[in-house]
């Protein structure tokens, strides 16, 4: 199978690219994506406004970058974060996923596309579902072999006993374009590998806390493929082309849980309560 290089050319990004498949029907092309990911930590106050953040390695990311994300984090607010029923302040980690949308030949508007947080700092730990064992998926050798690289978002339904009832797939982004059966195919292998390896995950759950009588416990795992020879994760202020799939819906989510949304901002490997810490009130980009 051929393969060409499909590179993005912008002045103010670094490249970014995805093996493609000769003849590829422009529909495919179209779907592509370019992505920019971000992380670092946000403070807020009892108010639920922002108090302050960092963003890890800042030195590698574009002046403009910095003054986009300084500029539209600061209007965020949120939900006040409670303890015990009191309004505090608090830290999160938080992961960032940037966008470039072409406007002509030679300008891109680059937006904020999704924001998720991870636990609160110095939350207990007993109060906390954390993994365990963790088992990696296993490469299928032919995406290996032809460099199709991607995401698998799955769903982990936990049990009371720490292990996995079941696991469902909520997305599938891959970077790598070809025909429209080519990336079903593709999408379908890493999602097969990705499935059976969730389920050999074990996790220990909440003993304290609002959740601890909970009688089962969602959790997020983004699993990422780097095939063979690929320089590995993006770099920091590395900008890559991908081809978002369709999302699926998590038919366990409760109220509060927020699945389909801010997946994509998360990175693989971990895993991540489906329901946020932090909820957004504001826009991710406010006028």
């Amino acid at each position: 199978m051929n393969f060409r290089s499909l590179a993005l050319s912008l002045a103010l990004l670094s490249s970014a690219t995805a093996p493609v498949m000769a003849r590829v029907p422009r529909a495919q092309l179209d779907q592509v994506v370019n992505s920019l990911s971000v992380s670092g930590t946000i403070e807020v106050d009892e108010q639920g406004k922002v108090s302050g953040h960092t963003i890890k390695d800042a030195d590698a990311y574009d002046q403009a970058v910095l003054d986009l994300l300084d500029r539209n984090i600061a209007r965020w607010t949120f939900k006040p974060v409670l303890v015990d029923g009191v309004a505090r302040r608090a830290r999160f980690d938080m992961y960032l996923r940037l966008e470039a949308k072409a406007l002509d030949d030679k300008r891109f508007e680059v937006a904020i596309a999704s924001a998720a947080f991870g636990s609160r700092e110095n939350a207990a730990a007993q109060a906390q579902v954390a993994s365990r064992d963790r088992v990696a998926p296993t490469y299928p050798t032919t995406e290996n072999a032809l460099g199709v690289g991607g995401t698998v978002v799955t769903v982990l339904k936990i049990g009371r006993d720490g292990k996995v009832e079941d696991v469902l797939v909520e997305q599938t982004n891959l970077k790598a374009v070809g025909t429209a059966g080519a990336m079903k195919q593709w999408r379908s292998d890493l999602e097969r590998v990705s499935v059976a390896a969730a389920r050999k995950w074990t996790f220990d759950v909440p003993t304290t806390g609002s959740r601890a009588d909970w009688p089962y416990w969602c959790m997020r795992v983004p699993f990422a493929f780097i095939p063979y020879g690929a320089s590995g994760q993006s770099k920091p202020g590395q900008w890559e082309s991908y081809v978002p799939g369709p999302r699926q819906a998590v038919k366990w989510a409760r109220d509060g849980e927020n699945p389909g949304q801010n997946a994509d901002a998360l990175p693989g490997g971990r895993a991540f309560p489906l329901e946020q810490p932090l909820h957004l009130l504001t826009a991710l980009n406010p006028e």
